[in-house]
């Protein structure tokens, strides 16, 4: 059986391939390569099953067998109902379905924009989703071993960063390195009495949990539990180690070369000297677009248009004028018209 956190595909018809039953009749299988998850049988795609998925199944229509896809996607990936599904993939490129609700979670299926799914619980901004569809006959294989569902485990594949993901998301990593028992792995636990956090088994300490503080497990590995904790900090506290940061941009980058920069990330401290609403004069933002009027970062007096979001309008309000500010940013236009000022798109504001 393969390393990682398990899928489970429970499947009611059975595949060719198909061996070791159970006490219900049902039959442990193997997906042999990546195969296409159909919305019926000979229909369309909606999905791609990793290879080494393991499957419950139980008999065999026409070359197809019958399968329920189950995992964890983020909320920010999913849409509103469409026919029968009260969820679906939200349009565009495929997004990546977990086997736990963790970004650092094994990949074991690619959901296509528009698919319909089923919810079964959430938990912060992951849901737990489901859909049945059917899979060729032919990609069963058998599971040696495996004689139940809830002991199915893909073949853990080595992730990157999930399509259309929020700004939360970075790159992966896979589970798969840790030990095979992973029977508790996606438990939410909590200590029972303060214990230290480890940047690796007996590796340097990171952190500390209290009792009452809920953490998930995602890992396993002599006698430790990687595990997935979520709270609050204050922003002040925190700097920015976002690796594409690192060679920081200046302002005078930004009016020299303003073709390459654009959509760069910068975090520079600034002075809020006016708040402002654009006018169709300023092409670099839209009309009636809320932003800040600033100078800076620390070491030059560059002017820079700051746009501020919708989510960030009222930190931003709470500045006052003249008030430095700690910003993360995106370039939006390293020279806009007409007086080649900046422009850039607030993604956090912190007063100092």
């Amino acid at each position: 059986m393969c390393r990682g956190l398990s899928l489970l595909l429970t499947v009611v018809a059975l595949g060719a391939g198909a061996t070791r039953a159970d006490a219900q009749g049902t039959t442990s299988s193997v997906v042999l390569r990546d195969a296409d998850f159909l919305a019926a049988a000979g229909g369309r795609a909606v999905a791609t099953v990793h290879k080494g998925a393991t499957l419950a199944t139980s008999a065999a229509r026409g070359g197809y067998v019958q399968a329920t896809v189950d995992g964890w996607i983020a909320a920010a990936l999913l849409g509103a109902a469409h026919d029968s599904f009260p969820l679906t993939v939200k349009p565009g490129a495929s997004v990546r379905l977990r086997a736990a609700p963790s970004a650092s979670g094994s990949i074991v299926a690619e959901l296509r924009g528009g698919m319909g799914l089923n919810e079964v619980e959430r938990q912060g901004a992951w849901v737990h989703v489901r859909r049945t569809g059917w899979m060729q006959s032919k990609l069963i294989g058998a599971a040696p071993g495996a004689t139940a569902p809830s002991a199915a485990a893909p073949a853990a594949r080595q992730p990157s960063a999930d399509a259309a993901s929020t700004p939360a998301s970075a790159a992966d990593r896979s589970v798969a390195d840790v030990s095979p028992d992973t029977s508790r792995n996606g438990f939410v636990l909590t200590p029972t009495v303060q214990t230290g956090v480890a940047a690796s088994p007996d590796g340097q300490r990171i952190g500390t949990l209290g009792p009452g503080a809920r953490a998930t497990v995602t890992g396993r590995e002599r006698g430790w539990v990687r595990v997935q904790v979520e709270g609050w900090v204050r922003e002040a506290d925190l700097s920015v180690a976002d690796t594409a940061l690192r060679g920081a941009l200046s302002a005078a980058d930004l009016r020299a070369d303003p073709d390459a920069v654009t959509g760069r990330l910068v975090h520079w401290e600034v002075e809020v000297l006016a708040h402002q609403i654009a006018d169709p004069l300023r092409k670099g933002l839209t009309d009636q677009e809320p932003y800040l009027l600033a100078q800076g970062p620390s070491g030059e007096n560059a002017l820079l248009y700051l746009a501020i979001p919708p989510s960030l309008a009222a930190t931003a309000r709470e500045i006052p004028d003249l008030a430095k500010a700690i910003i993360t940013a995106r370039v939006r236009s390293g020279r806009s018209e007409p007086v080649g000022i900046p422009v850039l798109e607030l993604l956090t504001i912190v007063g100092r």
